[in-house]
């Protein structure tokens, strides 16, 4: 049975601090799969907008799911939507269906304030079922002059909490300029065999200096947990 691996676009604001390209198998292997990339240019040059990248992917037999991590670069000069991409070649005991994913970076330089709200996103994550924890994004698209803090808390989709991730809950502190946070879950195994399952990371009120410039645009991200259990 032929593995086919792609990778996902994405759309990032520069004051992120990276783009997370998702390359994925359509299903487990029994053998390992191994895989070039490269990031490449497009209107986004690399001197100023990210930081240039080129290795290898190894999927571990029953592994489906790597994730390449591209550093944006804080000094963008330019005010319009950016482009690059990341390619992948050389697939072994895999076939490329599609090897080309585009990041568009969109220009943050304004500061929140009255007239220009900041809005609040989570990130959604896919993690293959071996990974041990899941992590998500919590990002602005301008950054802030004072600080603020959110709460967050876990939630059930198709996967439990207790069984298929551990529910977890706290709040972030965002200081004055900081536009990137991470809430890391950790997921248990109970070595059984199951399909694609998902559970939910939720924001809650912002409150502080700023949060009469900060909303909440996206305050619900989905983690979706790749299927195991039967290879290809």
């Amino acid at each position: 049975m032929t593995t086919y691996i792609s990778i996902s676009d994405k759309i990032v604001g520069e004051r992120d601090g990276y783009v997370d390209f998702v390359v994925t198998l359509d299903a487990p292997s029994s053998s390992q799969v191994t895989v070039n990339y490269g990031t490449i240019s497009e209107t986004a040059n690399s001197n100023y907008d990210f930081v240039s990248q080129s290795g290898q992917l190894v999927f571990a037999a029953g592994v489906t799911t790597q994730t390449v991590r591209v550093t944006l670069r804080a000094d963008s000069s330019t005010n319009i939507p950016l482009d690059f991409g990341l390619s992948l070649s050389s697939a072994v005991n895999a076939v490329i269906a599609r090897g080309f994913g585009t990041a568009t970076i969109v220009d943050k330089d304004l500061l929140a304030d009255a007239t220009h709200i900041a809005g609040l996103s989570v990130r959604d994550v896919v993690v293959d079922a071996k990974a041990d924890t899941v992590s998500f994004g919590v990002v602005l698209d301008r950054a802030t002059t004072n600080s603020f803090s959110v709460g967050y808390s876990t939630s059930n989709g198709s996967a439990l909490a207790g069984s298929e991730y551990i529910p977890t809950s706290g709040t972030l502190s965002f200081a004055a300029g900081e536009t990137a946070k991470t809430v890391t879950v950790s997921l248990p195994h109970d070595g059984l065999a199951k399909p694609q399952e998902v559970f939910y990371l939720n924001l809650g009120a912002v409150s502080g200096n700023a949060a009469s410039t900060v909303k909440v645009a996206d305050g619900v991200g989905q983690a979706l947990i790749g299927a195991h259990g039967q290879t290809a």
